[in-house]
């Protein structure tokens, strides 16, 4: 492999984790966002 090579490596592998993360913490906010009690929610909820 060639400089090049390892250099688009190094990038697609670390593009994939940090999106692979990103998308493991989006899971786990929407998840945890449903054990939320409605009284506790600011933001999510509006009262208008």
């Amino acid at each position: 492999m060639t400089h090049a090579g390892y250099i688009a490596a190094g990038w697609s592998i670390s593009a994939a984790l940090l999106v692979g993360y990103a998308v493991m913490i989006l899971l786990r906010g929407r998840r945890l966002s449903g054990r939320v009690p409605a009284r506790r929610r600011r933001w999510m909820t509006a009262e208008d």
